[in-house]
């Protein structure tokens, strides 16, 4: 979801499955590092600690996984009267979880 985020990729039709792997883990670390898009790690945190690091990607996938079970954020449900309703819950979650 998060490199989904950083490129601005819809997300409304995305649903992660854990069982298919994209990148590696060192992307993975360089994601959650990235701050080309503003001063701050994508946790919020200008240095973060592992930690942090570790309570920003738990609550955040907290978040996540009551998005995906959401009939709200279900394109095939909602799609029509609510479009980008799923991208915008996930930004927002992004943002919250910092």
């Amino acid at each position: 979801y998060l490199r989904r985020h950083i490129s601005h990729s819809p997300l409304d039709r995305f649903s992660y499955n854990p069982r298919v792997f994209e990148g590696e883990n060192v992307e993975c670390l360089q994601v959650l590092l990235n701050t080309q898009l503003t001063n701050y790690r994508q946790c919020g945190v200008k240095d973060p600690s592992w930690s942090e690091l570790k309570h920003f990607v738990d609550f955040l996938n907290t978040q996540l996984r009551s998005c995906e079970s959401s009939i709200f954020c279900n394109e095939d449900i909602v799609g029509d009267v609510m479009p980008g309703l799923k991208t915008f819950v996930v930004k927002f979650m992004i943002r919250m979880s910092k």
